[in-house]
């Protein structure tokens, strides 16, 4: 497979893992088939072939936890989960939109921007830069003058309020500016038929959406940014004005003028409607970066441990389980057996073969008792921290209360992977009884319980970061779960996670009472082969399954425990637990 194709294929892969892991492991399936000469063009004159004729359109829904309605009801939130051809599909017109000037990344945008270099492993840079990168410009500007306030403003039901048709118009008229004359007609197909999955607006899931979610607010971005320069700033649908308190209301007729003008409405309710002073926004501001950079420090320890000595590994795990702790540490063990890690180590090597760096030298003495010492500490310092973080005191509303809410979960997603079994009641009383930590208090109890009940129906992270975890820490068997749940609601995605990661067993029985695209994806996840295909009407469960066909169960769980290159990432669930916080 030549570079780009490659790199293609990285792209999608990286975007689908921690989104929807049926798709992921479909990728896998799908690559896997592919010529392994790197001469190879196969994959893009596969695109190529397929692209025009929109034939790469296969989509599944799928749901993740939003919150409550007024009732107390859960609500859910509707996603689209692209087949493996389609995902490969997006990743290919991404990268040709990415050369639109009209499409360049804009300065005051911080969400969603272009990779850095096209040799880079992800369609759109990594989220958590962008959005601490925007945190720190609005302190920077507050800095600078202490009468400076900061607006809040949200934008309601952003992606499915987008007008698709007057989206498109403007894509057309990006790409009739452009040199992309020879490939506008895979770009037009491709991107029609992805904004026809939904019966509205954008569908949220798919990579290709958010460029769209730029091209509905270039208008707003574009007036906004001229009227008030670097002092405009936006994330996805959340928009900061910083301002002199005589231009508050200015700021605020403008952006909602122009808002309306783009037929999307603002939120008036409290949290996502706000105004908050210089002084307010810095004594809430993120200050947990130099733990965040230990716990970091710890992880890049064990790699390299396990890298200099891999013989070890089954020990470190013995210890660590016996002290409590879950990391995951057959995944950094992973981690450090790539040839990314190694080059890097290999490169310390080389560049300094007389004098080794003072951290290299400190890691090659590092031992398991070390370790062990510098993770209880860890554990200690940041339940401290997370024990002055109050989300429902003084001033605790609005945008500080979602400060508050970012700050804690940060330091809760890293608690998750040093905090021993038997102190997880410490860590639920830690935990807030909010709608906020819904998730969080509902994951602890499954853990401290080992039993489905209080978290089969929130299915995305949280299901995820219980399946591995719940390996992590060794446990034998399966968890004890009442097949009535099964019953339930939005739970099927939750049970597709559970069955690829190993957790539970599902009878023959129930998986054959479901409709059959239903029972063919959870067949998928429990990585049953087929022995033909079953489903003809080339949809996303025909492609997935056909895609089963003769592989062995014990080759596609090498997949889950694998990477098909050092670009890709594997994320570690419980860090990507909230979209801000990790």
């Amino acid at each position: 497979m030549n570079e780009d194709s490659g790199n293609l294929a990285v792209r999608a892969l990286n975007h689908w893992r921690s989104l929807y892991m049926p798709t992921y492991i479909a990728l896998r399936l799908f690559l896997q088939q592919l010529p392994q000469s790197k001469q190879s063009d196969y994959l893009e004159a596969f695109l190529l072939r397929k692209l025009p004729m929109g034939e790469l359109c296969r989509y599944r829904r799928f749901f993740r936890f939003k919150g409550f309605d007024s009732k107390g009801e859960i609500e859910y939130r509707e996603f689209y989960a692209a087949s493996a051809s389609s995902a490969l599909g997006e990743a290919y017109v991404l990268k040709l939109l990415s050369a639109l000037e009209g499409l360049a990344n804009r300065s005051c945008v911080f969400s969603y921007q272009w990779p850095r270099n096209a040799k880079e492993g992800r369609s759109y840079r990594y989220f958590f830069p962008g959005y601490n990168a925007r945190q720190h410009k609005v302190s920077s500007l507050l800095q600078t003058n202490s009468n400076y306030v900061v607006l809040v403003h949200d934008i309601k039901d952003f992606y499915p309020s987008i007008h698709t048709d007057i989206v498109y118009k403007r894509l057309e008229s990006h790409i009739s500016k452009s040199a992309l004359s020879t490939s506008s007609e895979i770009v037009g197909t491709i991107c029609q038929k992805m904004l026809q999955i939904p019966d509205k607006g954008v569908p949220i899931g798919p990579a290709l959406g958010h460029i769209f979610g730029n091209i509905a607010l270039e208008h707003v971005d574009d007036q906004m940014s001229t009227k008030f320069k670097d002092r405009y700033l936006r994330y996805v649908d959340d928009i900061f004005i910083v301002v002199e308190p005589q231009e508050i209301q200015n700021a605020q007729n403008e952006l909602e003028k122009l808002i309306r003008e783009e037929d999307f409405s603002l939120h008036s309710e409290e949290g996502k409607r706000d105004k908050v002073s210089s002084q307010e926004w810095l004594d809430n501001i993120h200050t947990e970066q130099v733990l965040g950079e230990n716990f970091e420090d710890l992880f890049r320890r064990v790699r390299f441990f396990l890298w200099h000595r891999p013989y070890k590994l089954k020990s470190l795990q013995r210890e660590f389980r016996e002290k409590g702790i879950p990391m995951p540490l057959q995944r950094l063990s992973q981690d450090a057996h790539y040839g990314r890690f190694q080059r890097y180590m290999g490169q310390y090597i080389h560049d300094s073969p007389g004098k080794l760096p003072n951290f290299f030298i400190q890691f090659i003495f590092d031992d398991e008792p070390k370790l062990i010492k510098t993770a209880i500490q860890l554990r200690r310092d940041f339940f401290e921290a997370a024990k002055h973080i109050d989300v429902q005191g003084a001033r605790a509303h609005g945008i500080i209360r979602k400060l508050r809410v970012q700050r804690l979960r940060y330091l809760l997603n890293r608690l998750l992977y040093l905090m021993p079994i038997h102190e997880f009641q410490d860590l639920l009383g830690l935990t807030p009884d909010v709608e906020e930590f819904f998730e969080y208090r509902s994951l602890i109890k499954a853990i401290m319980t080992k039993r489905l009940d209080p978290i089969l129906q929130l299915p995305g992270p949280a299901i995820a970061t219980f399946a591995s975890l719940y390996r992590e820490l060794g446990y034998e068997g399966y968890p004890e779960y009442d097949l009535e749940l099964l019953n339930s609601d939005r739970i099927l995605d939750s049970v597709c996670t559970l069955a690829l990661l190993d957790v539970i067993t599902v009878s023959d029985a129930w998986v054959n009472s479901l409709a059959q695209a239903n029972s063919e994806l959870v067949k998928f996840c429990q990585l049953s082969t087929p022995c033909k295909r079953l489903i003809r009407d080339q949809q996303f469960e025909d492609e997935i399954r056909t895609l089963q066909l003769d592989e062995s169960a014990d080759k596609m769980r090498d997949i889950l425990s694998s990477r098909f290159s050092d670009m890709e990432d594997i994320p570690l669930e419980a860090l990507l637990f909230s979209d801000s916080g990790s």
